[in-house]
């Protein structure tokens, strides 16, 4: 398994969680976006961290208490291929722009394509029964 496919398989496994927390910021002069992934105390926390992020958008409906994502998928949009046809970016696929992701989430209306994709899972470590 390659990274990029870990990082594909990462976060399919966010599925079922709800989004905690979205921020967007500039990171050595380019768009920076984190996005924190909870389900509760039965599983860990993940943080998918993008930067040269080239599409962002977000929605979800109105009065919705919760940010649950039922599906989230990773989708490679390498650089000598063709985009598929929902790309909702705009941008027609060039050879001066790098391999990217594509992240989508369902229900809640959460899409991004960045060119760097940091996957960070909660390990958390119980001390020694002695330790106490």
């Amino acid at each position: 398994m390659t990274v990029f496919d870990a990082v594909i398989a990462a976060i399919a496994r966010c599925d079922g969680y709800t989004v905690n927390r979205l921020a967007m910021s500039v990171v050595e002069e380019t768009d920076s976006l984190e996005v924190g992934f909870r389900w509760g105390p039965g599983k860990p926390d993940v943080t998918v961290s993008m930067q040269g992020v080239y599409y962002f958008a977000f929605g979800r409906s109105p009065g919705g208490d919760l940010l649950y994502i039922d599906k989230l998928t990773a989708t490679p949009l390498p650089v000598d291929e063709p985009w598929p046809k929902d790309v909702p970016t705009g941008l027609t696929r060039t050879s001066d722009l790098p391999a990217l992701l594509w992240l989508r989430a369902e229900p809640l209306q959460l899409e991004v394509v960045a060119a760097i994709v940091t996957v960070l899972e909660e390990v958390t470590v119980g001390l020694p029964a002695s330790q106490h």
